[in-house]
C-alpha cells in the first residue's frame, strides 16, 4: 500500500509543488492526502491523520512544500541548479559586515497580499524561518535527512481530542 501511495498520490502531489504549494486552495490537497493515508493504513473516515503520517514516515503536503523550498534554497546556495537561476541573487554577499542576521537571505518586501504568495517572496521567507544550523550543512544528502528529521519530529504518535463521538479516543 505504501507503494501504492508512492506511485499515485504523492508523485502527483510533489508534481509541481515549488510552484503551487503557496496557494490558498492546497487544503482541498491536504484532504485528499489524509484520505489517501488512511485508506492505506485501514483506518475509518475520520481517524487522527498524524500519527499515521508519522508512523508512515511520509510528510504532509505543507511540510512537502516547506522541504522543496529548502532543498531549492540549499542548491541555490551551493550553485547546484542551471545557469537559468544565477539571476537569483539571495545568497550574494556585498562585501557586508558580519553580524546576527548576515546569515539571512535578502528580499524585497511584496506590495501586495497575492505577490507574498509568489516565489520570490516565499522562499527567502521560509529560508530565514528555519533553523540556522540548517544553513551551514554542506551536504545535499545531509541537508535532506535533517530537514525531514526537523520536519517529522513535529508530528505527534498520538492525538487525544476531546471530541466525545470520536471513536479513536474515547472508543466505546
Amino acid at each position: 500500500m505504501r507503494t501504492l501511495y508512492s506511485s499515485l498520490v504523492h508523485s502527483h502531489i510533489n508534481y509541481g509543488l515549488l510552484i503551487w504549494g503557496s496557494s490558498r486552495h492546497i487544503g482541498k490537497v491536504h484532504i485528499l492526502q489524509k484520505k489517501a493515508i488512511r485508506i492505506i493504513n485501514d483506518k475509518h473516515f475520520n481517524y487522527h491523520t498524524e500519527p499515521l503520517f508519522k508512523s508512515c514516515n511520509i510528510l504532509k503536503i505543507q511540510d512537502q512544500y516547506t522541504y522543496n523550498v529548502l532543498t531549492f534554497m540549499h542548491q541555490l546556495k551551493y550553485n547546484k541548479l542551471p545557469r537559468s537561476f544565477e539571476t537569483l541573487k539571495y545568497f550574494q554577499s556585498n562585501e557586508k559586515p558580519l553580524t546576527r542576521q548576515s546569515q539571512l537571505v535578502y528580499h524585497t518586501k511584496p506590495r501586495t497580499a497575492y505577490t507574498s504568495l509568489l516565489p520570490l517572496h516565499t522562499y527567502p521567507r521560509i529560508w530565514n524561518e528555519s533553523d540556522a544550523v540548517l544553513h551551514e550543512i554542506i551536504s545535499e544528502n545531509c541537508f535532506k535527512k535533517h530537514v525531514k528529521y526537523m520536519l517529522m519530529n513535529t508530528y505527534k504518535h498520538y492525538v487525544t481530542c476531546i471530541n466525545t463521538r470520536c471513536q479513536q479516543c474515547f472508543p466505546i
